[in-house]
């Protein structure tokens, strides 16, 4: 078990800064976000999203509404 922040660390360390925005390709104020939205340590559960697409992928009801 870890906690929010040494998970996305751990994202960091991993994957390294994310470039682009995977869904609207935007190259600023890029985060990595958790696909599932149960922070399970699986590398293939973080996409790169800006903060605009971050909020809104992790404000929809159903998140395969915006799919990548």
């Amino acid at each position: 078990n870890v906690g929010y922040s040494a998970l996305h660390q751990w994202v960091y360390r991993e994957k390294g800064k994310p470039e682009f925005c995977d869904f609207c390709k935007i190259k600023i104020n890029i985060q990595w976000a958790n696909k599932s939205g149960e922070y399970h340590r699986d590398i293939n559960d973080w996409i790169s999203l800006c903060v605009k697409c971050h909020k809104a992928f992790d404000g929809a009801e159903n998140r395969l509404a915006l799919t990548f």
